[in-house]
């Protein structure tokens, strides 16, 4: 009698993604979406700078732009790359962050680290990308988190170096190294979930929409009392232990990958911008102290709740149902 592999079973349950633009649809909204991810996520990028290099936690501009290339057509990603450094470089010379030259050197950066990364991840991945699967999740997690870091920080202090738009220290590398991994691991897979399931959610049930607007309006309120000034020193560890697991694990049990993504990218975003604001909890030792706990903070509560989920996913379509 034949039988039917792990990896059939798991299309048969979470059917193999397809990418865009879909066929008879145009190209340029993505051209379109790639500058906005360049440039809001630059600007953004900007808005969540800690001390003590001006740098942000989470690579912003290189997340949104992987995700957009895994979940579009690679003869368009050449186009992708050019409107999104130029929606960064524009953001750049906007906020005369740096000069003109350093502008375009960090853009050309920014579109050769995410093709190269977005191309390897095609390549282990072997089909597009959906996060279906344990598997899938493993490897997105050694090539573009691991792999896709090492590189974006090694060509990051190379230009540093060469066009001196950052000091070429071990604590700017490690900030910054950390912050591609929090951006590939947070962000790209929310944005990457968020596309593959926009038809779904758009026909879900009202009471499922509604459930879901109620469990983000309590992260942003339990996250305000968290990291906004709301916790002690010595109080931090038990009112995150009461208030944040519970809505992570609920986003994660009730909405899936997405859910465990898109709740972690929230916290995310929510404690590095009260970090930068000089409250909550990360603000008792020295600035590159303060910023390097908030980040590990951010990679050990993400890594174990979205890995658990794509386990879970796994383990549901081995079984059959």
């Amino acid at each position: 009698m034949p039988t039917i592999a792990a990896q059939d079973i798991e299309l048969l349950v979470t059917p193999r993604p397809v990418l865009l633009p879909a066929a008879g649809r145009p190209g340029w909204p993505l051209v379109v979406a790639a500058w906005l991810a360049g440039f809001l996520g630059q600007w953004g990028s900007v808005i969540l700078w800690v001390p003590p290099f001006e740098q942000s936690t989470i690579w912003l501009a290189g997340g949104l732009l992987l995700a957009l290339l895994l979940v579009t057509e690679p003869r368009l990603w050449f186009l992708l790359l050019i409107a999104g450094g130029a929606g960064q470089a524009t953001i750049f010379m906007m906020l005369d962050l740096v000069t003109a030259r350093s502008s375009l050197v960090l853009a050309i950066e920014l579109g050769l680290v995410v093709w190269i990364t977005a191309w390897a991840v095609q390549r282990a991945v072997r089909q597009p990308i959906g996060f279906g699967s344990f598997r899938e999740f493993l490897r997105f997690l050694a090539v573009a988190v691991v792999g896709g870091a090492l590189l974006a920080s090694g060509v990051f202090l190379g230009g540093a170096y060469f066009f001196t738009y950052r000091p070429v220290t071990f604590l700017v590398w490690r900030t910054f190294a950390l912050s591609v991994v929090l951006g590939y691991l947070m962000l790209t897979p929310a944005v990457v979930l968020l596309v593959r399931n926009l038809p779904g959610i758009l026909t879900d049930a009202p009471s499922r929409r509604l459930e879901g607007l109620v469990l983000v309006l309590l992260m942003v309120l339990a996250s305000a009392i968290v990291f906004f000034g709301g916790a002690e020193h010595g109080y931090f560890w038990p009112v995150f232990a009461i208030f944040i697991p519970p809505l992570l694990f609920w986003a994660a049990l009730r909405f899936g990958a997405l859910g465990a993504a898109g709740s972690v990218l929230l916290v995310t975003l929510l404690s590095t911008f009260g970090t930068a604001q000089g409250m909550g909890p990360f603000n008792f030792e020295s600035a590159a102290e303060n910023t390097l706990s908030l980040q590990l903070f951010m990679l050990g509560t993400g890594t174990p709740l979205i890995g658990w989920r794509s386990f879970s996913a796994s383990s549901v379509a081995r079984s059959g149902f």
